[in-house]
């Protein structure tokens, strides 16, 4: 069995070698299989609060995306760097696309949520096509500002921590560890 994350074997044919191209579905799916036989129930647990009853995991999701999408200094390359002077977040969609089991233990289980962000948001510009040149200060003076929409699509993971009551084998909702990881979100 070969790993490989530059993709450069995923050619080479074997009769001996199997090539695994997803090293971490790979992964999450040999730790179900060998954890399932003891926790099947908790990971049984934890597919259903990721597929079925994510809306607080989602919530906490967007609260971050917001409080991102909120910070002007995000605009400068849509503004020609330029001063933002308003930005307004007009939608935000989460979605969690996938999940992996990265670490189980008697007390809690770890999952990374592979999340795609849809966002909208409108920011408020200087208007360059109505300018002109202070002659005594030497300043640009705008006269006008428009309107510039920004939709995009990221995909970040977010690494989730599952408890675990070790008596009756209760999963609880789970905690967000951290979001992209700790990094801010590339608008």
């Amino acid at each position: 069995m070969a790993f490989a994350k530059d993709k450069d074997i995923l050619g080479y044919k074997s009769n001996h070698l199997e090539i695994i191209e997803e090293f971490e579905l790979y992964l999450s799916n040999k730790i179900k299989e060998i954890e399932g036989i003891r926790h099947q129930k908790r990971l049984d647990r934890i597919d259903d609060i990721i597929k079925n009853h994510s809306l607080s995991i989602l919530e906490e999701i967007n609260n971050w995306v917001e409080s991102q999408l909120d910070d002007d200094t995000s605009y400068y390359e849509y503004s020609n760097y330029h001063e933002i002077l308003d930005v307004s977040i007009i939608e935000v969609n989460t979605e969690i696309d996938d999940y992996s089991i990265t670490s189980v233990s008697d007390d809690y289980i770890s999952v990374e949520l592979k999340v795609s962000i849809n966002y909208e948001v409108e920011i408020i510009i200087n208007d360059e096509d109505y300018m002109y040149k202070d002659e005594d200060t030497k300043e640009w003076i705008f006269l006008a500002t428009k309107p510039v929409r920004v939709d995009e699509v990221r995909y970040v993971e977010v690494d989730l921590i599952f408890d675990v009551d070790t008596e009756d084998n209760t999963v609880y909702e789970p905690e967000i560890e951290v979001i992209n990881a700790g990094r801010k979100l590339n608008v």
